[in-house]
């Protein structure tokens, strides 16, 4: 009797970790199982930290930035994504994008050769471009100074 009361404990925090793990992120009138989103730290000074978190639907997997700008400007172009080992994951197809609250949102989709490259080689840097009001319009780019091991995160949540 104790051990079955302990298998049933198990599984139910493993399910409550699980459901606790999980997260969405809104564009729009579509929201997606996320990540949490990870910080980039700015390599210019005129930009603030850029938001990464990788994100999911039934049937397609999506790279999701977040940057907060002052100039109502919005994400456009490539997503380029250097990574420690020298590969380059650059993703020109962006699905949606917003701008709220001062807020500038894309989500790009991530096609699975893209998904294996992430899976054994760390986010180095992001390069990515803004475009609208003349001021704050232009590449910017944000590393990853934290060190955050982005091939464990990109293995556990696209399993």
């Amino acid at each position: 009797m104790m051990k079955k009361h302990i298998i049933l404990l198990t599984a139910l925090m493993s399910i409550s970790m699980t459901a606790y793990g999980q997260h969405l992120f809104f564009i729009g009138e579509e929201s997606y199982l996320s990540t949490e989103a990870y910080s980039l730290s700015a390599n210019s000074e005129s930009e603030k930290d850029l938001n990464i978190a990788f994100a999911k639907d039934s049937n397609y997997a999506f790279v999701a930035v977040r940057l907060e700008i002052s100039y109502g400007n919005q994400f456009h172009g490539k997503l380029i994504i250097y990574l420690d080992d020298g590969n380059v994951v650059s993703l020109e197809d962006q699905v949606v994008r917003d701008y709220i609250d001062w807020i500038a949102l894309a989500v790009y989709s991530l096609p699975e050769e893209e998904i294996r490259k992430l899976k054994s080689g760390n986010i180095n840097t992001v390069r990515y471009e803004m475009r609208g009001s003349l001021a704050g319009s232009g590449n910017f780019s944000s590393s990853n100074r934290s060190g955050i091991n982005f091939p464990e995160i990109v293995s556990e949540f696209f399993e």
